[in-house]
């Protein structure tokens, strides 16, 4: 009797191999296929059992499409694995638990380095089965323009660099969904080796939850809740990103965010050779608070504005350019500027404004044009105007320190007066700056000719 179970076990062994080595023979010659399909060359596909089953690719090389918004580029991974469940290779559905690929490049176009490199990616599936690597392969590779009929969703961890060595992580949930992309708790964070500005290496974002797809157009369209960039949180926001095309040989991005309602921020990064970009930024009625606490650098200035920049982008920095910046009824943190004209104008002053014993300025509009080249910025001028005073001046900081130097005026609305401006010198910190009166000559002048024209 032990005998006969002996062989029945042994036959039930001998057929289950069986039914396991043809299940990932079918595998095997499914990945050919889709490998060969989809234009990728792989040096060698081979099978592993232990310690879970995988199939693994080496040197998987793919070249984009002549005429694609990659305009000829190439990717590559050294390693890319699948690995599926066990217990459905016995079965008519085999199911993939993760894929992963492994210190990967891309090049957007043919150059002697990548624009990205040290590429890992990990998916974790959901519900993926072997049966749907060909359509989801099509599915991506022609940029979410064909509908899927079935959802799919994973979890993923991403990281990379890019050519100025900044690295990216990337992770959340993501689904696939018809003709789009929905994500939950997707959060990015970008470092960089070096300070930037102000001490900054690095750049953070979250997003509870969002949507992207694919327009008719070929654009594509994003739908984000409870977004948090660096400082600044957002109940939600609404962009368009246009790619590089037939037509365009730009990428172009369109955002608004719900909560300041007709605000948007435009923005256009055009190639004017290998790693090196031109860049126009227009916002309209945006925040200006908001843009500072993104960018992370000192926001002692709040209100609406208008802003107009153009610049070059050199691996992934700005390196020179110039911006026009408007702001309506806006405050100044920190200083009051009617205090100051105050207590040091040798005048008296009845009126109601003067008198306020607070830290900051409330302004109608505020103006400055400024022009940066490397860590140096040059604000060649400023205009503040209130009810009662006008400011104007011009200064410089530092971006790599965040030091500031600037030489205002300041004026008084009133017409008995309009000879007559203090002069101010701001330096330090640009967060909080130290402030020096320029009692000069040319100041006690003044003063002496306006007392002479009041005793007359």
């Amino acid at each position: 009797m032990g005998k006969k179970i002996g062989i029945g076990l042994v036959g039930a062994a001998v057929f289950v191999l069986f039914l396991f080595f043809l299940q990932t023979g079918k595998i095997e010659e499914r990945l050919k296929s889709v490998f060969a399909e989809q234009g990728l060359e792989v040096r060698e596909l081979h099978f592993n059992l232990l310690p879970s089953p995988v199939f693994i690719a080496e040197e998987v090389k793919y070249l984009f499409p002549a005429g694609s918004d990659a305009k000829g580029g190439k990717a590559s991974f050294a390693r890319f694995e699948i690995k599926f469940d066990f217990l459905s290779l016995l079965g008519a559905r085999p199911r993939i638990n993760a894929v992963q690929l492994q210190e990967g490049e891309i090049y957007l176009s043919f150059r002697t380095y990548p624009d990205f490199h040290a590429i890992n990616l990990l998916l974790k599936p959901t519900a993926l089965y072997a049966e749907d690597l060909p359509m989801l392969a099509y599915w991506l590779k022609t940029g979410l323009r064909e509908p899927r009929t079935a959802p799919l969703s994973f979890t993923f961890l991403l990281s990379a660099k890019n050519a100025g060595l900044e690295r990216l992580n990337l992770s959340g949930n993501m689904g696939l969904i018809t003709a789009g992309i929905e994500a939950e708790e997707l959060k990015v964070e970008i470092t960089s080796p070096r300070a930037t500005y102000a001490a900054n290496k690095s750049f953070y974002a979250e997003i509870e939850q969002g949507y992207l797809h694919r327009t008719d157009g070929g654009d594509y369209e994003l739908k984000a809740q409870k977004l948090k960039i660096n400082r600044w949180g957002v109940a939600g926001v609404e962009a368009t990103l246009a790619l590089p095309n037939e037509l365009r040989n730009s990428y172009a991005l369109n955002f608004g965010a719900t909560e300041c309602g007709r605000c948007r921020l435009k923005a256009e990064i055009r190639e004017s050779a290998p790693a090196h970009y031109n860049f126009s930024l227009n916002a309209q009625s945006f925040p200006l608070q908001p843009l500072l606490e993104v960018m992370r650098l000192p926001a002692p200035v709040s209100g609406r504005s208008d802003i107009s920049a153009e610049g070059i982008i050199e691996r992934g920095r700005p390196s020179a350019g110039r911006m026009h910046l408007s702001v309506s009824d806006g405050r100044l943190d920190g200083i009051n500027l009617l205090r100051m004209v105050r207590d040091y104008l040798p005048l008296h002053y009845n009126e109601s404004g003067f008198n306020t014993e607070n830290t900051q300025t409330a302004f109608q509009h505020l103006s400055s044009a400024l022009s940066w080249q490397g860590s140096s910025v040059a604000v060649e001028y400023l205009l503040l105007l209130t009810d009662k005073i006008r400011v104007e001046g011009n200064g410089n900081m530092s971006l790599t320190d965040m030091q500031c130097e600037a030489k205002i005026q300041i004026g008084i609305n009133k017409k008995e007066y309009s000879a007559l401006a203090l002069p101010v010198r701001f330096f330090g910190d640009c967060g909080s700056p130290q402030y020096k009166l320029e009692l000069n000559k040319s100041f006690r002048e003044q003063v002496k000719k306006l007392i002479k024209e009041k005793l007359r």
